[in-house]
């Protein structure tokens, strides 16, 4: 996804409905921006993203403002890559 989205596809794209804050709220402060840039990810994109790389800094910060995250709030939880067996292990960086 570019990193120079123009504003109104920003809104458009990652803004998050009353009822998607409202699950939010109920999770941990440092699981709601991963789990909110997952959800409007897989309504855009059809799918998990398996790279925190393609999401811009713009939705991050559009995101943050709409959850009331601190800006120091980042994604850094790796992503993990389930096996067939169901074990699941972090993606390669």
């Amino acid at each position: 996804m570019s990193n120079s989205i123009h504003r109104a596809d920003l809104s458009q794209a990652w803004s998050l409905s009353y009822a998607d804050i409202e699950f939010l709220s109920g999770l941990p402060v440092s699981m709601r921006l991963e789990a909110a840039v997952q959800l409007k990810f897989i309504c855009l994109a059809g799918y998990f993203t398996s790279s925190w790389e393609g999401v811009s800094d713009e939705a991050l910060s559009y995101l943050r403002a709409q959850l009331d995250c601190p800006d120091t709030e980042c994604l850094h939880r790796a992503l993990l890559q389930y096996s067939s067996s169901g074990c699941s292990t972090p993606l390669p960086a």
